[in-house]
């Protein structure tokens, strides 16, 4: 699974510069949708236009709807199944925050949350780590 999403995140990014330099609008001085709109217009016309602005807002109701769910599952196995309208406050905020902020501070705060996340994944790591050599251990005398 995860390879398939490193696979066609690339494959995804890779064909998108493509078409950008192909349609000559990578120095445009535009960046995310309306950069791909502008390069969908050359080929498209305005009809390029409008399927693209289709796509990203089919695309980011999708990803509202499922990061919605998941991390409602995720807040309720914190809580143990508590403060399911705390989650729900939270949710609605951080979603009009990121409908109104500059792209620029959401990438920041995403790197930022993301280098968290990696901080605790590899204090988990570190944690299990005599556990897994211990057992390791086990099993390698188990064989003998």
């Amino acid at each position: 699974s995860m390879v398939s999403a490193f696979i066609s995140n690339h494959l995804v990014c890779f064909m998108l510069m493509l078409v950008y330099v192909a349609s000559g609008v990578w120095d445009s001085g535009l960046t995310s949708t309306p950069l791909t709109i502008a390069a969908y217009k050359t080929v498209f016309g305005d009809l390029g236009g409008w399927i693209v602005t289709f796509l990203s807002v089919t695309f980011g109701m999708g990803v509202l709807v499922a990061y919605a769910y998941i991390g409602r599952e995720c807040w309720l196995f914190l809580t143990s199944g508590r403060y399911e309208w705390m989650y729900t406050m939270i949710y609605c905020f951080m979603a009009l925050f990121g409908a109104l902020s500059q792209v620029s501070l959401i990438w920041n705060m995403t790197d930022l949350i993301n280098a968290g996340l990696v901080t605790i994944n590899l204090y988990g790591l570190l944690a299990v780590l005599p556990r897994l050599t211990r057992a390791l251990h086990d099993y390698d005398a188990q064989q003998r």
